[in-house]
């Protein structure tokens, strides 16, 4: 977590100082010499690939490791107790209302599809 909010921050800090300095020191409307022209290339190429590489890599490295939100993980609940409730080919589901006259839904295990 650190070091994603330390990019966080690095990030930040990359965007605003630089950008405010430039607004005090250049006037408007002066021409931009050569050095300028890509001292300000090599910083917006630093500001995408820091937003773009840096930080989804720290984000991703984090959920993976301390937060354990890894791909063969999947939300199933508390104590797994989703993995035990399966549907059963007797059981039945009402459509929502709570009359005894509702119509109910059973399900099969092998439902074919025709189209």
């Amino acid at each position: 977590m650190v070091a994603f909010v330390t990019s966080i921050i690095i990030g930040i800090v990359a965007l605003a100082v630089p950008f405010r300095w430039a607004l005090r020191r250049r006037p408007v409307g002066a021409p931009l010499s050569w050095g300028q022209a890509m001292l300000g290339a090599t910083w917006a190429f630093f500001l995408m690939f820091w937003w773009y590489g840096v930080v989804p890599h720290q984000w991703l490295t984090w959920a993976d490791n301390e937060l354990n939100w890894r791909a063969d993980k999947t939300l199933l609940g508390p104590g797994e107790i989703l993995d035990t409730v399966t549907p059963s080919t007797s059981a039945t589901w009402s459509c929502g209302t709570s009359s005894s006259s509702a119509s109910t839904v059973s399900p099969s295990p092998a439902t074919s599809w025709s189209g």
